[in-house]
């Protein structure tokens, strides 16, 4: 797979979410990728159909979380 450089400007508070979302794992550039990858998707599932201004839902019944994976996994030592 061949992948394209795309720079873009969003405001202060909105690296600062994506920040929060990435916690200590992962970085605002992974976060802000998969969040793009996953509307385009879902606009690729609905026929290129896309009603402006966009908006995305989250459903909270996913067995997962992203606190989850935020955070480092830390062993308890006895």
């Amino acid at each position: 797979m061949q992948t394209t450089l795309l720079h873009l400007r969003i405001e202060s508070d909105e690296a600062a979410a994506l920040d929060k979302l990435a916690g200590k794992t992962l970085t605002r550039q992974a976060v802000a990728r998969m969040l793009l990858v996953a509307a385009l998707d879902a606009v690729k599932r609905n026929q290129g159909k896309l009603n402006f201004p966009p908006e995305l839902t989250v459903h909270d019944d996913s067995p997962f979380t992203a606190t989850r994976f935020n955070e480092p996994k830390t062993e308890k030592r006895k």
